[in-house]
């Protein structure tokens, strides 16, 4: 839910984000047939929880703090 909410104040602050795991590896169909499944449950809600933020290396510095401003701004309210 929180990261949900983050994502929509980062959305109406202009800035973009993704959820970059949206499907844990081991929940994958190529996994679905094995005969053992695999029990992850960090990976589980680190998946629930992760968010991707823009980063990389051309990110121009006041673009980079928008970002962070609007991060600091949620969590203020």
């Amino acid at each position: 839910a929180a990261r949900d909410a983050l994502r929509e104040h980062l959305s109406a602050s202009g800035v973009g984000s993704e959820i970059h795991y949206p499907v844990p590896d081991h929940r994958q169909a190529a996994w679905q047939p094995l005969e053992h499944p695999v029990s992850l449950p960090l990976t589980d809600e680190a998946c629930q929880q992760g968010l991707t933020l823009p980063c990389f290396p051309g990110l121009a510095t006041a673009d980079v703090e928008r970002v962070i401003q609007a991060v600091r701004d949620f969590h203020k309210a």
